[in-house]
């Protein structure tokens, strides 16, 4: 199965600790039969890196040791089945890196060449020049691009939500319109985004859940063994990472998560902030 994965804190060791106290929540077991891969994208120095497995031999992951000793206030983690009979490269692998945007998703735009086809000639050239693989989820990434560039905002790395949404709806009527056009069916597609400062996420598929842990309350437990005594109590108030994650086993969304919309998007940032829209409904 699929299973998309993004941290957000304001302290890069709140990453590390969330990931040792709930090793299982931000996992994926392979089922039988299946051939999978992974991709990490992650803030680091001030940089965007990525750090990807195309072929996973191991039959379960969690993303602490996807990471390992990577220390990061941003990850953006792509698990993802594959086809056994195609070539796999980092390339082909999400998630996908444009400038200051990370970007992955789960399911597919469709039935193939045809749908495909419209995508890429909707492109402006020079995105179309960037692809570098044939995978969905990089030209899917690429369509929302062209969005962005068509409102004058590719070139802001501070991109306000109301942007990054009006960039996902449009980025979605497309493929739907493609969809409807090619093979009468619409796309079924999670999507996760991330810059250096927020997280945005999509539901037009399976579940899609966010969680936000903040203050004393929310982290106190991240600290365990008395670590928080070490932390000024000002400082350990101001602590919060936001989580978003898709795809869960079951379809079932863990206690303490909040469930989002079909239809629905999200951005969570460092701050107190939560903006929320649903005109992907």
């Amino acid at each position: 199965m699929a299973r998309l994965l993004a941290l957000l804190a304001n302290r890069p060791d709140l990453t590390a600790r969330l990931l040792a106290c709930e090793p299982e929540t931000f996992s994926a077991a392979r089922r039988e039969g299946e051939s999978w891969g992974w991709g990490l994208g992650f803030h680091h120095h001030g940089e965007l890196l990525l750090k990807r497995r195309p072929v996973e031999a191991s039959h379960a992951l969690m993303l602490g040791k996807m990471l390992g000793d990577v220390v990061t206030d941003l990850v953006i983690a792509s698990i993802q089945p594959t086809d056994a009979t195609t070539a796999h490269s980092s390339e082909s692998t999400a998630p996908f890196r444009y400038q200051d945007w990370l970007f992955t998703a789960s399911g597919t735009i469709g039935d193939g060449s045809g749908l495909r086809a419209q995508v890429l000639e909707s492109l402006p050239e020079f995105l179309r020049r960037n692809l570098r693989s044939n995978s969905d989820n990089e030209l899917i990434f690429h369509l929302f691009l062209s969005f962005l560039h068509d409102a004058g905002k590719l070139e802001h790395p501070g991109v306000l939500p109301r942007a990054a949404f009006a960039a996902l709806a449009a980025t979605r009527d497309l493929l739907l319109r493609f969809g409807r056009e090619s093979s009468g069916s619409a796309p079924s597609i999670n999507a996760l985004l991330a810059t250096p400062e927020a997280i945005f996420a999509a539901r037009f598929g399976g579940p899609l859940a966010y969680r936000v842990l903040s203050g004393r309350a929310g982290v106190a437990r991240l600290f365990a063994g008395g670590d928080e005594r070490r932390l000024p109590e000002q400082e350990l108030e101001s602590c919060r990472v936001a989580m978003v994650a898709s795809d869960f086993e079951g379809d079932v969304v863990p206690e303490g998560w909040i469930p989002v919309a079909d239809g629905a998007m999200l951005a969570l940032t460092r701050t107190d902030a939560l903006h929320e829209d649903s005109s992907l409904r």
